[in-house]
């Protein structure tokens, strides 16, 4: 166990975990499937949590952003309960997946898992925020663009929509952040084709789907930072932002992705 994960171990263990491993990992248990949950080590165990909901990607588990020790030990620092629903079989079966229509229905599992993590701990409803790598990021879309209400913002990496893409969002002006490296083959930005209708999303198709339903800027605000070059799309309706950042690097997250994206999620929370 990473000392950033028994750090934000020590906020838990005042709770007891529904079903616990053999290592004591704090798992907890809804109707479909389990998910895992940590609260920040400094917490008083009264006050309000902002909520951040990670999802991993394929053939992963909650590890996959637990063994982070740059990003456990950030979330801490930041007071954050993290929340890290475990797919089925290692997967996830959202639209237009492989899976989808056969395996669990995702968007009822997270509610349930939302639910479940409000009976348990004071959440600050306002303020839940949704990060995901690879078809975890594909989670992240599926609720921005299918069932965002509980969401206060998105942060996508590496994933988006599957083919084929739907012609418009059913749910409101996403706040939403996406990065992605130019040169990723297993979910290339430009999207791929598993034969048929079935395929990994064009995430500048997915992204100027949104662009057009919500109204946004037709001229984007350029920034550059350490790690990647930005272009953000504003006045998506509600005031709300379209973000996309691209870095030279594959699929998996570049190392300093933590420096850059924390601290606009934790603006995101209310932080």
């Amino acid at each position: 166990m990473s000392r950033g994960l028994a750090v934000l171990g020590l906020g838990l263990l005042a709770c007891t975990p529904s079903s616990p491993d053999s290592a004591g990992t704090p798992t907890f248990s809804v109707s479909t499937g389990t998910y895992e949950a940590y609260t920040p080590s400094g917490w008083d165990g009264v006050s309000s949590l902002p909520v951040l909901v990670t999802f991993h990607g394929h053939n992963g588990s909650p590890r996959s952003f637990t063994s982070r020790t740059e990003f456990i030990n950030r979330v801490d620092e930041l007071g954050i309960l993290l929340v890290l629903p475990a797919g089925a079989d290692g997967t996830w079966d959202f639209t237009n997946s492989p899976g989808d229509g056969v395996g669990r229905d995702e968007r009822a599992f997270v509610n349930e898992v939302l639910d479940d993590v409000e009976q348990r701990w004071p959440v600050d409803r306002q303020h839940i925020v949704a990060l995901g790598q690879s078809i975890g990021g594909s989670m992240v879309y599926e609720f921005a663009c299918y069932d965002g209400a509980r969401f206060a913002a998105f942060s996508p990496m590496a994933g988006t929509l599957w083919y084929p893409l739907p012609d418009a969002c059913s749910a409101d002006a996403p706040m939403l952040r996406h990065l992605h490296g130019l040169n990723d083959t297993t979910f290339p930005m430009a999207g791929r084709s598993f034969g048929g209708d079935i395929g990994q999303g064009d995430t500048h198709a997915v992204l100027e789907i949104m662009r057009e339903q919500y109204g946004c800027s037709g001229t984007p605000v350029e920034s550059t930072t350490e790690l990647a070059s930005c272009e953000r799309w504003e006045g998506c309706g509600g005031g709300k932002s379209l973000e996309l950042c691209v870095h030279p690097g594959g699929h998996p997250p570049p190392t300093g992705w933590v420096e850059h994206s924390m601290p606009w999620i934790a603006e995101q929370l209310g932080l």
